[in-house]
């Protein structure tokens, strides 16, 4: 058999090899999967909300209004977890800012 033909024979095990590698890696990876498009669903949420808080700003100030007149000391307890829920995102941006950017 000549080299070319013992090539190309290498050749087709190889992509078949690959081919099988492939549908394993597919296989293995789906709960991967369905996990980053729940997050991509999350993120689009987001997304979305914050977009209409930025185009209502006169019903979120109303809202917030109502809350404070109606449970104030809800409203404090939901200010300083804000505010920690804050700073603990603008830590974990600089923290990681490399990796995400």
């Amino acid at each position: 058999m000549s080299a070319l033909n013992e090539r190309a024979i290498q050749r087709g095990r190889l992509l078949e090899r690959i081919s099988q590698q492939r549908v394993a890696l597919g296989t293995c990876c789906a709960p991967l999967a369905d996990a980053l498009n729940t997050a991509d669903q999350v993120v689009a949420g987001a997304e979305r909300t914050r977009q209409w808080i930025s185009e209502n700003p006169l019903a979120v100030g109303l809202g917030l209004f109502i809350l404070v007149v109606w449970r104030p000391k809800g409203m404090l307890k939901l200010a300083r977890n804000g505010l920690i829920g804050w700073r603990s995102l603008r830590f974990v941006r600089q923290k990681l800012g490399a990796l995400l950017a």
